[in-house]
Protein backbone atom coordinates (compact mmCIF):
# COMPACT_ATOMS: atom_id res chain seq x y z
CA UNK A 1 0.00 0.00 0.00
CA UNK A 2 2.77 2.41 0.90
CA UNK A 3 4.61 1.63 -2.33
CA UNK A 4 1.52 2.28 -4.44
CA UNK A 5 0.91 5.56 -2.63
CA UNK A 6 4.56 6.48 -3.12
CA UNK A 7 4.39 5.80 -6.86
CA UNK A 8 1.17 7.80 -7.24
CA UNK A 9 2.61 10.70 -5.24
CA UNK A 10 5.79 10.54 -7.31
CA UNK A 11 3.92 10.75 -10.60
CA UNK A 12 1.67 13.51 -9.22
CA UNK A 13 4.68 15.63 -8.29
CA UNK A 14 6.22 15.20 -11.72
CA UNK A 15 2.88 15.98 -13.36
CA UNK A 16 2.66 19.52 -11.97
CA UNK A 17 5.29 20.89 -14.34
CA UNK A 18 4.06 19.20 -17.54
CA UNK A 19 0.39 19.97 -16.83
CA UNK A 20 1.14 23.59 -16.00
CA UNK A 21 3.42 23.86 -19.02
CA UNK A 22 0.74 22.36 -21.26
CA UNK A 23 -1.87 24.85 -20.05
CA UNK A 24 0.51 27.77 -20.55
CA UNK A 25 1.65 26.38 -23.90
CA UNK A 26 -1.95 26.07 -25.06
CA UNK A 27 -2.78 29.67 -24.19
CA UNK A 28 0.49 30.80 -25.73
CA UNK A 29 -0.24 28.92 -28.95
CA UNK A 30 -3.74 30.39 -29.07
CA UNK A 31 -2.36 33.93 -28.80
CA UNK A 32 0.36 33.26 -31.36
CA UNK A 33 -2.09 31.92 -33.95
CA UNK A 34 -3.92 35.26 -33.80
CA UNK A 35 -0.75 37.37 -33.96
CA UNK A 36 1.45 35.42 -36.38
CA UNK A 37 0.72 34.12 -39.89
CA UNK A 38 1.20 30.39 -40.60
CA UNK A 39 4.26 31.08 -42.80
CA UNK A 40 5.96 32.99 -39.96
CA UNK A 41 5.08 30.22 -37.52
CA UNK A 42 6.85 27.81 -39.83
CA UNK A 43 10.18 29.62 -39.38
CA UNK A 44 9.93 29.00 -35.64
CA UNK A 45 9.68 25.28 -36.33
CA UNK A 46 12.97 25.25 -38.24
CA UNK A 47 14.73 27.06 -35.37
CA UNK A 48 13.31 24.56 -32.89
CA UNK A 49 14.80 21.69 -34.91
CA UNK A 50 18.28 23.16 -34.53
CA UNK A 51 17.73 23.95 -30.85
CA UNK A 52 16.52 20.39 -30.28
CA UNK A 53 19.65 19.14 -32.02
CA UNK A 54 21.78 21.20 -29.63
CA UNK A 55 19.71 19.94 -26.72
CA UNK A 56 20.55 16.36 -27.67
CA UNK A 57 24.26 16.60 -28.41
CA UNK A 58 25.26 19.15 -25.74
CA UNK A 59 25.66 16.45 -23.06
CA UNK A 60 26.97 13.78 -25.47
CA UNK A 61 24.67 11.28 -23.78
CA UNK A 62 26.57 11.51 -20.49
CA UNK A 63 23.47 12.72 -18.66
CA UNK A 64 21.83 9.38 -19.51
CA UNK A 65 24.96 7.51 -18.42
CA UNK A 66 24.94 9.49 -15.16
CA UNK A 67 21.33 8.41 -14.61
CA UNK A 68 22.12 4.78 -15.41
CA UNK A 69 24.92 4.61 -12.81
CA UNK A 70 23.29 6.80 -10.16
CA UNK A 71 22.14 3.91 -7.97
CA UNK A 72 25.29 1.90 -8.68
CA UNK A 73 27.96 4.44 -7.60
CA UNK A 74 27.95 5.66 -3.99
CA UNK A 75 30.25 8.66 -4.55
CA UNK A 76 27.83 10.93 -6.42
CA UNK A 77 30.34 13.80 -6.62
CA UNK A 78 32.88 11.62 -8.41
CA UNK A 79 30.17 10.26 -10.71
CA UNK A 80 29.00 13.77 -11.60
CA UNK A 81 32.51 15.09 -12.26
CA UNK A 82 33.37 12.23 -14.60
CA UNK A 83 30.03 12.72 -16.35
CA UNK A 84 30.58 16.39 -17.25
CA UNK A 85 34.27 16.38 -18.32
CA UNK A 86 33.79 15.55 -22.00
CA UNK A 87 30.55 17.53 -22.46
CA UNK A 88 32.26 20.66 -21.09
CA UNK A 89 35.07 20.34 -23.65
CA UNK A 90 32.51 19.85 -26.41
CA UNK A 91 30.52 22.92 -25.33
CA UNK A 92 33.65 25.09 -25.37
CA UNK A 93 34.45 24.02 -28.95
CA UNK A 94 30.83 24.39 -30.05
CA UNK A 95 30.53 27.91 -28.59
CA UNK A 96 33.76 28.95 -30.28
CA UNK A 97 32.53 27.73 -33.68
CA UNK A 98 29.25 29.64 -33.34
CA UNK A 99 31.02 32.86 -32.37
CA UNK A 100 33.59 32.62 -35.19
CA UNK A 101 31.10 31.89 -38.00
CA UNK A 102 27.84 33.60 -36.94
CA UNK A 103 26.80 34.68 -40.46
CA UNK A 104 27.09 31.15 -41.79
CA UNK A 105 24.91 29.72 -39.03
CA UNK A 106 22.41 32.58 -39.35
CA UNK A 107 22.03 31.83 -43.07
CA UNK A 108 21.69 28.11 -42.40
CA UNK A 109 19.11 28.37 -39.61
CA UNK A 110 17.14 31.52 -40.45
CA UNK A 111 17.74 31.83 -44.19
CA UNK A 112 19.51 35.18 -43.84
CA UNK A 113 22.89 36.37 -42.46
CA UNK A 114 21.26 39.33 -40.69
CA UNK A 115 20.30 37.40 -37.53
CA UNK A 116 23.80 37.18 -36.07
CA UNK A 117 22.60 38.31 -32.65
CA UNK A 118 20.32 35.27 -32.48
CA UNK A 119 23.31 32.99 -33.12
CA UNK A 120 25.24 34.59 -30.25
CA UNK A 121 22.20 34.09 -28.02
CA UNK A 122 21.90 30.47 -29.15
CA UNK A 123 25.55 29.80 -28.23
CA UNK A 124 24.96 31.05 -24.68
CA UNK A 125 21.67 29.17 -24.49
CA UNK A 126 23.38 25.85 -25.28
CA UNK A 127 25.48 26.31 -22.13
CA UNK A 128 22.28 26.81 -20.13
CA UNK A 129 20.72 23.76 -21.76
CA UNK A 130 23.73 21.72 -20.64
CA UNK A 131 23.22 22.75 -17.01
CA UNK A 132 19.48 22.15 -17.30
CA UNK A 133 19.89 18.64 -18.70
CA UNK A 134 22.10 17.53 -15.82
CA UNK A 135 20.04 19.41 -13.22
CA UNK A 136 16.86 17.70 -14.41
CA UNK A 137 18.52 14.28 -14.16
CA UNK A 138 19.75 15.04 -10.63
CA UNK A 139 16.29 16.18 -9.50
CA UNK A 140 14.68 13.09 -11.02
CA UNK A 141 17.12 10.64 -9.46
CA UNK A 142 16.77 12.33 -6.06
CA UNK A 143 12.96 12.16 -6.42
CA UNK A 144 12.62 15.93 -6.02
CA UNK A 145 9.51 15.99 -8.16
CA UNK A 146 8.12 19.28 -6.89
CA UNK A 147 11.36 21.17 -7.55
CA UNK A 148 11.64 19.53 -10.97
CA UNK A 149 8.13 20.64 -11.86
CA UNK A 150 8.69 24.19 -10.65
CA UNK A 151 11.87 24.58 -12.69
CA UNK A 152 10.31 23.16 -15.86
CA UNK A 153 7.15 25.22 -15.35
CA UNK A 154 9.17 28.38 -14.82
CA UNK A 155 10.69 28.06 -18.29
CA UNK A 156 7.27 28.14 -19.94
CA UNK A 157 6.01 30.95 -17.72
CA UNK A 158 8.93 33.16 -18.71
CA UNK A 159 8.54 32.28 -22.40
CA UNK A 160 4.82 33.10 -22.24
CA UNK A 161 5.38 36.48 -20.59
CA UNK A 162 8.23 37.44 -22.92
CA UNK A 163 6.25 36.37 -25.99
CA UNK A 164 3.45 38.75 -25.13
CA UNK A 165 5.79 41.64 -24.29
CA UNK A 166 8.04 41.24 -27.34
CA UNK A 167 5.22 40.62 -29.83
CA UNK A 168 3.34 43.64 -28.50
CA UNK A 169 6.16 46.15 -28.14
CA UNK A 170 8.98 44.93 -30.37
CA UNK A 171 8.22 42.76 -33.42
CA UNK A 172 5.31 40.59 -34.49
CA UNK A 173 7.63 38.12 -36.20
CA UNK A 174 9.41 34.88 -35.41
CA UNK A 175 12.32 36.89 -33.92
CA UNK A 176 10.29 37.73 -30.81
CA UNK A 177 9.51 34.08 -30.12
CA UNK A 178 13.12 33.00 -30.69
CA UNK A 179 14.44 35.70 -28.33
CA UNK A 180 11.85 34.75 -25.69
CA UNK A 181 12.99 31.11 -25.82
CA UNK A 182 16.67 32.02 -25.59
CA UNK A 183 16.25 34.38 -22.61
CA UNK A 184 14.00 31.93 -20.73
CA UNK A 185 16.47 29.05 -21.12
CA UNK A 186 19.37 31.19 -19.91
CA UNK A 187 17.48 32.38 -16.80
CA UNK A 188 16.21 28.93 -15.86
CA UNK A 189 19.63 27.39 -16.56
CA UNK A 190 21.09 29.59 -13.82
CA UNK A 191 18.25 28.69 -11.45
CA UNK A 192 18.77 24.97 -12.15
CA UNK A 193 22.42 25.24 -11.10
CA UNK A 194 21.37 26.93 -7.85
CA UNK A 195 18.88 24.20 -6.86
CA UNK A 196 21.47 21.47 -7.55
CA UNK A 197 24.50 23.47 -6.38
CA UNK A 198 26.01 20.71 -4.22
CA UNK A 199 26.91 18.87 -7.42
CA UNK A 200 28.25 21.89 -9.30
CA UNK A 201 30.44 23.13 -6.42
CA UNK A 202 33.16 20.59 -7.14
CA UNK A 203 35.70 20.66 -4.30
CA UNK A 204 37.92 17.88 -5.60
CA UNK A 205 38.74 16.76 -9.13
CA UNK A 206 38.23 13.00 -8.98
CA UNK A 207 38.93 11.64 -12.44
CA UNK A 208 38.33 7.90 -12.50
CA UNK A 209 39.46 6.32 -15.75
CA UNK A 210 37.51 3.10 -15.23
CA UNK A 211 34.29 4.96 -14.41
CA UNK A 212 34.79 7.46 -17.24
CA UNK A 213 35.23 4.67 -19.78
CA UNK A 214 32.14 2.93 -18.41
CA UNK A 215 30.13 6.14 -18.84
CA UNK A 216 31.60 6.65 -22.30
CA UNK A 217 30.73 3.09 -23.31
CA UNK A 218 27.11 3.64 -22.27
CA UNK A 219 26.74 7.12 -23.80
CA UNK A 220 28.56 6.66 -27.12
CA UNK A 221 25.80 4.68 -28.90
CA UNK A 222 23.21 7.16 -27.61
CA UNK A 223 24.51 10.14 -29.58
CA UNK A 224 24.03 8.81 -33.12
CA UNK A 225 20.80 7.15 -31.98
CA UNK A 226 19.46 10.41 -30.53
CA UNK A 227 20.58 12.47 -33.53
CA UNK A 228 19.02 10.00 -35.94
CA UNK A 229 15.89 10.00 -33.78
CA UNK A 230 15.76 13.81 -33.99
CA UNK A 231 16.11 13.67 -37.78
CA UNK A 232 13.36 11.06 -37.76
CA UNK A 233 11.08 13.36 -35.76
CA UNK A 234 12.02 16.42 -37.84
CA UNK A 235 11.60 14.83 -41.27
CA UNK A 236 7.97 15.91 -41.41
CA UNK A 237 8.87 19.59 -41.11
CA UNK A 238 11.90 19.27 -43.38
CA UNK A 239 9.88 17.42 -46.03
CA UNK A 240 7.28 20.18 -46.05
CA UNK A 241 10.10 22.71 -46.56
CA UNK A 242 11.38 20.65 -49.50
CA UNK A 243 8.10 19.62 -51.13
CA UNK A 244 5.36 21.98 -49.96
CA UNK A 245 4.74 25.57 -48.78
CA UNK A 246 5.60 27.71 -45.75
CA UNK A 247 1.88 27.88 -44.95
CA UNK A 248 1.71 24.07 -44.75
CA UNK A 249 4.81 24.16 -42.55
CA UNK A 250 3.11 26.62 -40.20
CA UNK A 251 0.00 24.44 -40.00
CA UNK A 252 2.17 21.41 -39.26
CA UNK A 253 4.00 23.32 -36.52
CA UNK A 254 0.76 24.39 -34.81
CA UNK A 255 -0.52 20.82 -35.11
CA UNK A 256 2.58 19.67 -33.28
CA UNK A 257 1.86 22.23 -30.56
CA UNK A 258 -1.64 20.81 -30.08
CA UNK A 259 -0.50 17.19 -30.12
CA UNK A 260 2.09 18.13 -27.51
CA UNK A 261 -0.79 18.34 -25.01
CA UNK A 262 -0.33 14.58 -24.83
CA UNK A 263 3.33 15.12 -23.99
CA UNK A 264 2.08 16.01 -20.49
CA UNK A 265 1.52 12.31 -19.95
CA UNK A 266 4.80 11.39 -21.61
CA UNK A 267 6.89 13.79 -19.53
CA UNK A 268 5.17 13.10 -16.22
CA UNK A 269 5.31 9.34 -16.69
CA UNK A 270 8.89 9.19 -17.99
CA UNK A 271 10.27 11.52 -15.33
CA UNK A 272 8.72 9.51 -12.53
CA UNK A 273 8.94 6.07 -14.07
CA UNK A 274 12.58 5.76 -15.20
CA UNK A 275 14.12 6.17 -11.71
CA UNK A 276 11.58 3.70 -10.31
CA UNK A 277 12.32 1.18 -13.08
CA UNK A 278 16.08 1.40 -12.50
CA UNK A 279 15.57 1.01 -8.76
CA UNK A 280 13.30 -2.00 -9.27
CA UNK A 281 15.91 -3.55 -11.54
CA UNK A 282 18.64 -3.01 -8.93
CA UNK A 283 16.44 -4.48 -6.18
CA UNK A 284 15.30 -7.43 -8.30
CA UNK A 285 11.59 -6.53 -8.27
CA UNK A 286 9.18 -9.09 -9.80
CA UNK A 287 8.29 -8.80 -13.50
CA UNK A 288 4.60 -8.43 -12.67
CA UNK A 289 5.35 -4.89 -11.48
CA UNK A 290 6.43 -3.87 -14.99
CA UNK A 291 3.45 -5.63 -16.59
CA UNK A 292 1.09 -3.84 -14.21
CA UNK A 293 2.55 -0.46 -15.17
CA UNK A 294 2.17 -1.34 -18.85
CA UNK A 295 -1.52 -2.13 -18.37
CA UNK A 296 -2.19 1.07 -16.42
CA UNK A 297 -0.39 3.13 -19.05
CA UNK A 298 -2.34 1.60 -21.94
CA UNK A 299 -5.66 2.58 -20.36
CA UNK A 300 -4.39 6.05 -19.54
CA UNK A 301 -3.07 6.71 -23.07
CA UNK A 302 -6.27 5.51 -24.75
CA UNK A 303 -8.36 7.67 -22.46
CA UNK A 304 -6.19 10.71 -23.21
CA UNK A 305 -6.12 10.09 -26.97
CA UNK A 306 -9.88 9.98 -27.46
CA UNK A 307 -10.31 12.83 -24.98
CA UNK A 308 -8.00 15.02 -27.06
CA UNK A 309 -9.85 14.03 -30.23
CA UNK A 310 -13.08 15.22 -28.62
CA UNK A 311 -11.43 18.40 -27.40
CA UNK A 312 -10.15 19.37 -30.86
CA UNK A 313 -13.63 20.61 -31.75
CA UNK A 314 -13.36 23.24 -29.02
CA UNK A 315 -9.86 24.20 -30.11
CA UNK A 316 -11.28 25.24 -33.50
CA UNK A 317 -13.36 27.88 -31.74
CA UNK A 318 -10.41 29.70 -30.17
CA UNK A 319 -7.57 29.54 -32.69
CA UNK A 320 -7.27 31.88 -35.66
CA UNK A 321 -9.49 30.91 -38.61
CA UNK A 322 -6.44 30.52 -40.88
CA UNK A 323 -5.36 27.55 -38.73
CA UNK A 324 -8.63 25.57 -38.91
CA UNK A 325 -7.16 22.92 -41.30
CA UNK A 326 -4.99 21.61 -38.46
CA UNK A 327 -7.95 19.61 -37.13
CA UNK A 328 -7.34 16.93 -39.76
CA UNK A 329 -3.56 17.24 -39.52
CA UNK A 330 -2.71 16.54 -35.89
CA UNK A 331 -4.43 13.16 -35.06
CA UNK A 332 -1.57 11.04 -36.44
CA UNK A 333 0.96 13.34 -34.76
CA UNK A 334 -0.31 12.20 -31.36
CA UNK A 335 1.29 8.82 -32.09
CA UNK A 336 4.70 10.49 -31.86
CA UNK A 337 4.02 10.93 -28.12
CA UNK A 338 1.84 7.92 -27.36
CA UNK A 339 4.08 5.20 -28.79
CA UNK A 340 7.42 6.36 -27.24
CA UNK A 341 5.67 6.75 -23.87
CA UNK A 342 4.52 3.14 -23.90
CA UNK A 343 7.97 2.09 -25.13
CA UNK A 344 9.40 3.40 -21.85
CA UNK A 345 7.86 0.29 -20.26
CA UNK A 346 8.27 -2.32 -22.99
CA UNK A 347 11.74 -1.16 -24.05
CA UNK A 348 13.42 -1.32 -20.64
CA UNK A 349 15.26 -4.52 -21.52
CA UNK A 350 17.62 -2.59 -23.82
CA UNK A 351 18.69 -0.21 -21.05
CA UNK A 352 18.89 -2.93 -18.40
CA UNK A 353 21.18 -4.97 -20.67
CA UNK A 354 23.23 -1.85 -21.55
CA UNK A 355 22.71 -2.63 -25.25
CA UNK A 356 22.11 0.93 -26.42
CA UNK A 357 23.62 0.15 -29.82
CA UNK A 358 20.25 -1.38 -30.66
CA UNK A 359 18.67 2.06 -30.30
CA UNK A 360 20.84 3.36 -33.12
CA UNK A 361 19.84 0.48 -35.38
CA UNK A 362 16.16 1.05 -34.59
CA UNK A 363 16.49 4.78 -35.24
CA UNK A 364 18.17 4.22 -38.62
CA UNK A 365 15.42 1.83 -39.72
CA UNK A 366 12.56 4.16 -38.80
CA UNK A 367 14.44 7.15 -40.25
CA UNK A 368 14.57 5.42 -43.64
CA UNK A 369 10.91 4.42 -43.40
CA UNK A 370 9.88 7.96 -42.45
CA UNK A 371 11.97 9.45 -45.27
CA UNK A 372 10.31 7.20 -47.85
CA UNK A 373 6.88 7.91 -46.37
CA UNK A 374 7.36 11.67 -46.53
CA UNK A 375 8.78 11.44 -50.04
CA UNK A 376 5.67 9.58 -51.19
CA UNK A 377 2.98 11.48 -49.27
CA UNK A 378 4.03 15.12 -48.71
CA UNK A 379 4.07 16.30 -52.38
CA UNK A 380 0.41 15.31 -52.83
CA UNK A 381 -0.99 15.57 -49.29
CA UNK A 382 1.12 18.32 -47.71
CA UNK A 383 1.10 18.45 -43.91
CA UNK A 384 -1.41 15.58 -43.66
CA UNK A 385 1.01 13.31 -45.51
CA UNK A 386 3.83 14.32 -43.18
CA UNK A 387 1.78 13.48 -40.10
CA UNK A 388 0.73 10.07 -41.45
CA UNK A 389 4.34 9.17 -42.26
CA UNK A 390 5.49 10.35 -38.83
CA UNK A 391 2.75 8.50 -36.96
CA UNK A 392 3.23 5.19 -38.77
CA UNK A 393 7.00 5.43 -38.28
CA UNK A 394 6.55 5.82 -34.52
CA UNK A 395 4.37 2.70 -34.45
CA UNK A 396 7.20 0.78 -36.12
CA UNK A 397 9.68 2.38 -33.69
CA UNK A 398 7.62 1.11 -30.75
CA UNK A 399 7.42 -2.45 -32.03
CA UNK A 400 11.10 -2.71 -32.96
CA UNK A 401 12.09 -1.46 -29.52
CA UNK A 402 9.58 -3.75 -27.82
CA UNK A 403 10.59 -6.91 -29.69
CA UNK A 404 14.33 -6.38 -29.14
CA UNK A 405 13.77 -5.54 -25.47
CA UNK A 406 11.70 -8.70 -25.06
CA UNK A 407 14.56 -10.82 -26.42
CA UNK A 408 17.08 -9.18 -24.07
CA UNK A 409 14.82 -9.16 -21.00
CA UNK A 410 11.95 -11.64 -20.51
CA UNK A 411 9.05 -12.87 -22.65
CA UNK A 412 6.30 -10.54 -21.46
CA UNK A 413 2.87 -10.98 -23.14
CA UNK A 414 2.21 -8.83 -26.23
CA UNK A 415 -1.57 -9.16 -26.63
CA UNK A 416 -2.55 -5.93 -24.90
CA UNK A 417 0.07 -3.96 -26.83
CA UNK A 418 -1.24 -5.32 -30.14
CA UNK A 419 -4.80 -4.27 -29.25
CA UNK A 420 -3.57 -0.83 -28.16
CA UNK A 421 -1.78 -0.32 -31.47
CA UNK A 422 -4.83 -1.34 -33.50
CA UNK A 423 -7.12 0.96 -31.50
CA UNK A 424 -4.84 3.98 -31.72
CA UNK A 425 -4.16 3.62 -35.47
CA UNK A 426 -7.85 3.15 -36.33
CA UNK A 427 -8.69 6.15 -34.12
CA UNK A 428 -6.15 8.27 -35.99
CA UNK A 429 -7.54 7.20 -39.37
CA UNK A 430 -11.10 8.03 -38.33
CA UNK A 431 -10.17 11.46 -37.00
CA UNK A 432 -8.14 12.29 -40.11
CA UNK A 433 -10.41 11.14 -42.95
CA UNK A 434 -13.95 10.74 -41.57
CA UNK A 435 -16.32 13.72 -41.39
CA UNK A 436 -15.57 15.70 -38.21
CA UNK A 437 -19.15 15.49 -36.94
CA UNK A 438 -19.28 11.72 -37.35
CA UNK A 439 -15.81 11.36 -35.82
CA UNK A 440 -16.89 13.47 -32.84
CA UNK A 441 -19.83 11.15 -32.11
CA UNK A 442 -17.61 8.06 -32.43
CA UNK A 443 -15.02 9.57 -30.09
CA UNK A 444 -17.66 10.42 -27.47
CA UNK A 445 -19.16 6.92 -27.54
CA UNK A 446 -15.74 5.27 -27.22
CA UNK A 447 -14.73 7.59 -24.39
CA UNK A 448 -17.93 6.92 -22.41
CA UNK A 449 -17.58 3.14 -22.82
CA UNK A 450 -13.93 3.41 -21.93
CA UNK A 451 -14.64 5.28 -18.68
CA UNK A 452 -17.20 2.64 -17.67
CA UNK A 453 -14.72 -0.17 -18.37
CA UNK A 454 -12.00 1.56 -16.33
CA UNK A 455 -14.35 1.98 -13.36
CA UNK A 456 -15.37 -1.70 -13.50
CA UNK A 457 -11.76 -2.87 -13.77
CA UNK A 458 -10.62 -0.69 -10.88
CA UNK A 459 -13.39 -2.09 -8.68
CA UNK A 460 -12.62 -5.66 -9.75
CA UNK A 461 -8.85 -5.45 -9.26
CA UNK A 462 -8.79 -3.07 -6.31
CA UNK A 463 -6.99 -5.58 -4.09
CA UNK A 464 -4.31 -6.16 -6.70
CA UNK A 465 -3.71 -2.43 -6.97
CA UNK A 466 -3.20 -2.18 -3.24
CA UNK A 467 -1.03 -5.27 -2.94
CA UNK A 468 1.15 -4.83 -6.03
CA UNK A 469 4.31 -5.13 -3.96
CA UNK A 470 3.37 -8.60 -2.89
Amino acid sequence: MNQVKGIIRNFAEYSIGPIGSAVIGFFSMTILTWLIAPAEYGKIGIFQIYLSFGNIIVTLGFDQAFMREFFQIKDKSMLFFNSIILPLVFIAVNTLVLFIFPEFWSQLIFGSPEYVYLIYGTAITLISIFTLRFAYVILRMENRGIVYSIVSLLTNVIIFILNIILLKFWSSSFESIVVANLIANIIVGVIAVVVTKKYWLIKKFQFNKKLFLKLLYFSTPLIPALVINLLFQSLGRLSIVWYSTEEQLGLFQVSMSISMLISVIQQAFTNGWVPIAYRWNTEGAPNKNYEFMGTVLIFLLLFVFFGVMIGREFIVLIIGSSYTPIMTIFPFLTLSYLMPTLAEVTGLGISFARKNSYLMVISIIVLIINFVGNWLLVPSMGAVGATISTGVSFVIFFWLRTIISRKLWYKFPLGKYILFTIAIVIGSIINTFVDRGVAFVINCIIEIVFVIVIILLVRKYKDRLINIRK
